[in-house]
């Protein structure tokens, strides 16, 4: 009959295809603490309730992005101008739209399904006479304050928000952003 921690150790070593090696219990529950740590990033989702004058007018899931998804909404939001100091430089920072940048990282942490349905509606943009990118539907769609409070739910599910831990089974996972 095995053990509890022999259960464990094969069921690591099956998951990971780890070496036969791992003999203590702090091992096994290193490597579990490591695969619920990913797990719980993969599983970080809110819903943004967006609210005016006391009624709901749309609901989008939002998910925590990578550090590069983070890094491409600043690029994308950036201008660059020739390097004066000479042509075999690398190109520098003209401008930074703020504005952009938070739109495109609400764009990019929208879950898929709420993207295809929002965002990068066809029928929405034509509405709204928008003839460019989802980005540009949500700065019409989104007052300034409402993309900020956006933002502040993409960097607590990112980890920038001071707590120890991501959990998305809080019993208060939709997030109301306005209610003016």
């Amino acid at each position: 009959m095995s053990t509890n921690n022999e259960l464990k150790q094969e069921k690591a070593r099956e998951t990971l295809g780890m070496p036969d090696n791992l003999s203590t219990e702090e091992d096994i529950d290193y490597i579990a603490g490591f695969l619920k740590a990913a797990e719980m990033i993969e599983n970080s989702v809110k819903t943004v309730r967006i609210e005016r004058k006391g009624q709901l007018l749309f609901t989008f899931k939002v998910h925590a992005l990578s550090e590069q998804d983070m890094s491409d909404a600043r690029k994308m939001a950036t201008t660059f101008m020739r390097n004066p100091r000479g042509k075999k430089l690398p190109p520098i920072e003209k401008e930074f739209n703020s504005a952009l940048a938070n739109s495109c990282i609400i764009y990019l942490a929208t879950v898929d399904e709420d993207k295809k349905r929002l965002w990068d509606n066809q029928k929405l943009k034509e509405k709204l006479d928008v003839i460019g990118t989802g980005y540009e539907l949500i700065d019409k769609v989104l007052l300034p304050g409402e993309k900020s409070a956006v933002i502040d739910v993409i960097d607590d599910l990112c980890g920038y928000s001071g707590d120890d831990e991501l959990d998305s089974d809080e019993a208060d996972n939709d997030i109301d952003i306005a209610k003016n």
